[in-house]
């Protein structure tokens, strides 16, 4: 049964078990993430949305609901082509797959179109009502009215500023000369024509005088287009930064460069009705020229629910038959990882009221790997404990002042100490594996009469020239025999000898010596 699963799994290209494990989370992954863009475009939509978006924004959006709907369907489909294949192969838990993945689509499948066109057909008729000549005349009319009455103010305050202008002209001679003059005069001016500011000033914008409590030039400069406006002999209307006044900028006739600047006060309400107004009537003209595209992409988005709708119950009902053959497929799982290695997969059981074949089953199987894991937890023991043999050893022979060379039945190196690669001059670490007779020639030929005739003990004094000079070694072969009595390697120990021998001929030397000298002294003497 295995062996036709793992085949049926590998004409797919998510053939692994734990892929498909990982596959059963995505759909609902997909869902999710569907259903959460799909009420945020609803959101959008319905002008619910805390982020400003643009039409441009929304198509976006729309875009990723299509791409999370593609996504989650390719995915289902791989699924329904595998349990179609599954069903080919003949594999267990096939057929209740393909039956229950098909009643859950017939059973979703009519109520999502409906839904999708009722919904279609009420935002179809509903939207008329929005669009209709009354509402669009009404708007404008608002427009109208807002507009009517700012054109009023403005031309009055218009009117007012050349008025203003006139008469002060008349008498800039002598107001000029005096600056606290110059100030009532233009308070009383001011007064007189229900103006809340008035301001002369030249090109350079420096105060000439101004009505009581006025401090427009102080916070707010006037503009350069206002500017150029009233040197072209034009009156300049504008607003307060606050959107509470009424401005106008005029130029003094027969005085170049100097300017009359006055504002009235406005209620703000009606500027920003106004500003409200024709906003709202420019974005409705927007709509209606977008009502086409509009419509479709509601439509659109009604269309890809109802297929998220649809692809999500077919996911249910894939989910619910995988759920009735788990039992079967756990065992397949659990055995491929513990032919991976993973000796800790065990298979979940069912409660004891639930008893039945497969829960036995899983028992025996849990049984079994357990045993196959205690079984290889005491190999895993045995080999630590050898291990730590193996690392006191080196330890111990890296600290002895002979060399030790540890060889196979073969020759070749298993294990130098440091001292052995420091007597040889030879790195013998990195020539483990090769034989002996090949990383230093001259100990090869000493050693291979004890290797040829397995002895289990070899000892001999032998001479080698290391680095230019000679060096006397006394080196010792020890066999290793198993209980047959073959070979099983050799240890081979270097103890450099080339100082004590020179120091027992320094001292024989001596005595010779000075027992010369003795007799040379006191011959026929004899030495004590």
């Amino acid at each position: 049964m295995i062996e036709r699963v793992k085949k049926t799994f590998s004409l797919m290209p998510f053939s692994s078990l734990r892929t498909l494990k990982l596959l059963d989370q995505i759909p609902l992954t997909l869902i999710l993430s569907g259903l959460f863009f799909g009420l945020l475009t609803i959101g959008v939509l319905a002008g619910f949305s805390v982020f400003d978006m643009s039409n441009r924004h929304l198509f976006i959006l729309l875009g990723v609901d299509v791409v999370v709907l593609l996504l989650l369907g390719a995915v289902i489909a791989k699924q329904i082509v595998k349990i179609w294949v599954d069903r080919q192969q003949g594999l267990a838990g096939s057929k209740i797959h393909v039956r229950i993945t098909a009643l859950f689509a017939i059973v979703s499948i009519i109520p999502a179109i409906s839904m999708t066109i009722f919904a279609i057909l009420f935002f179809h008729y509903g939207i008329q009502d929005w669009f209709s000549s009354r509402i669009k005349g009404a708007l404008a009319e608002s427009v109208a009215v807002s507009s009517s009455y700012m054109e009023e103010h403005q031309n009055i305050v218009a009117k007012d500023a050349s008025l203003m202008a006139y008469d002060l002209n008349q008498e800039f001679p002598q107001l000029v000369k005096d600056r606290r003059t110059f100030d009532h005069y233009l308070t009383v001016m001011a007064s007189l024509r229900s103006l809340t500011e008035a301001i002369v000033f030249d090109q350079e914008q420096t105060l000439l005088g101004r009505s009581h409590l006025t401090f427009a030039l102080q916070f707010e400069p006037v503009p350069t287009w206002a500017l150029e406006r009233a040197q072209k002999g034009k009156v300049a209307l504008l607003s307060s930064n606050t959107h509470d006044r009424l401005r106008a900028l005029i130029a003094l006739p027969g005085r170049p460069g100097v300017f009359l600047f006055v504002g009235r006060s406005v209620d703000p309400k009606v500027l920003q009705h106004l500003k409200k107004s024709e906003e709202i009537f420019t974005e409705y003209g927007i709509l209606e020229g977008h009502r086409t595209g509009f419509e479709l992409l509601v439509m659109a988005l009604f269309s890809v629910v109802a297929l998220l709708l649809l692809l999500a119950s077919i996911w249910a009902g894939i989910s619910i038959s995988s759920r009735l053959i788990a039992p079967i497929r756990h065992l397949i799982d659990a055995a491929e990882r513990m032919r991976s290695g993973n000796l800790n997969t065990r298979v979940p059981e069912q409660k004891k009221n639930q008893e039945d074949e497969m829960n036995v089953l899983s028992r025996a199987f849990n049984r079994m790997a357990q045993k196959i894991q205690y079984q290889q937890s005491e190999l895993l023991k045995t080999n630590k404990e050898l291990e730590t043999r193996k690392q006191f050893i080196e330890s111990t022979l890296a600290g002895v002042s002979v060399g030790v060379i540890g060889l196979d039945e073969c020759g070749k190196i298993l294990y130098p100490n440091q001292r052995a690669s420091d007597l040889l001059n030879v790195n013998l670490s990195k020539k483990i594996g090769q034989k002996l007779a090949t990383v230093f020639p001259p100990l090869g030929e000493v050693l291979s009469a004890p290797l040829r005739s397995h002895d289990t003990f070899f000892e001999q004094q032998v001479m080698f020239q290391i680095r230019g000079l000679q060096h006397v070694f006394l080196i010792r072969v020890l066999g290793e025999r198993d209980e047959e009595g073959k070979s099983t390697g050799y240890v081979v120990t270097l103890d450099e000898i080339t100082r004590l021998l020179n120091a027992q001929k320094q001292a024989a030397w001596s005595d010779v010596a000075r027992r010369v000298a003795h007799e040379i002294k006191n011959p026929l003497t004899p030495i004590h």
